[in-house]
């Protein structure tokens, strides 16, 4: 999400991710093994009135999610090379950038040139302007509904298209389906910093901008936080 709102990879407005900040934050530091917790009765009652539920059918409704984020696709021989590649290029992370291009390439063609082609119409649409965005919606979930979350592009695509268009609470839902498959996804950690600030919740976006990618130095030389932000990853 946060790719595509023009922010950075590891800051967001307004959040500090200091490693100073309270030796209690720092105890459970990107800790990948914590999953999102479903959204509580009462952020429910308090959604937006243009909030929009996912089709009974739909791989995105709350029936279906919980079943599928637990059983993912079976690997085949490209996806368990594509899956080393991600491998590769995440662990070279710890000491450069110049790999989160190629992540973001791969995120986008995981399900082959046919499926990433029709992920970039939909993106043109996205891209094309309020007009534009019911078509852009239709499009991202039907590449959900065909290729399930375990793509995870599509839904953090998603995700960003419903920031733009100020449905926050279904945007963070999304960027937790994200962050359920990939914890290590630095877009979706970036952009639910932006949902969560942009719904006031002040203690959910601290929490999962502790979670972000860390900055290089400004000398291009890593840091402990980012070694072990990359080991866990």
């Amino acid at each position: 999400l946060e790719a595509l709102m023009g922010g950075s990879t590891s800051t967001s407005p307004s959040i500090s991710s200091d490693p100073s900040e309270g030796a209690e934050e720092s105890k459970t530091l990107y800790d990948f093994s914590i999953r999102p917790t479903k959204t509580s009765a009462s952020a429910k009652s308090s959604s937006s009135p243009d909030q929009r539920s996912p089709s009974p059918t739909s791989r995105l409704h709350p029936t279906n999610l919980s079943h599928e984020i637990v059983h993912p696709p079976p690997l085949t021989t490209i996806g368990r090379s594509r899956h080393e590649a991600e491998i590769s290029s995440l662990s070279s992370l710890i000491d450069s950038d110049d790999a989160l291009s190629d992540l973001w390439t791969l995120w986008f063609a995981e399900r082959g040139p046919r499926a990433s082609q029709e992920l970039m119409m939909a993106e043109q649409f996205a891209m094309g302007g309020p007009k534009y965005w019911d078509k852009a919606e239709e499009r991202l979930r039907k590449l959900i509904d065909e290729h399930g979350v375990h793509w995870s592009e599509p839904v953090n695509r998603l995700a960003t298209l419903l920031y733009q268009q100020g449905r926050l609470r279904e945007s963070k839902e999304l960027c937790e389906v994200v962050l359920a498959v990939k914890p290590w996804h630095f877009g979706a950690l970036s952009g639910i910093v932006m949902v969560c600030a942009g719904l006031g919740d002040a203690n959910a976006a601290r929490m999962w901008a502790d979670r972000r990618l860390p900055p290089l130095r400004p000398d291009g030389d890593t840091t402990e936080r980012r070694v072990e932000w990359v080991e866990r990853a």
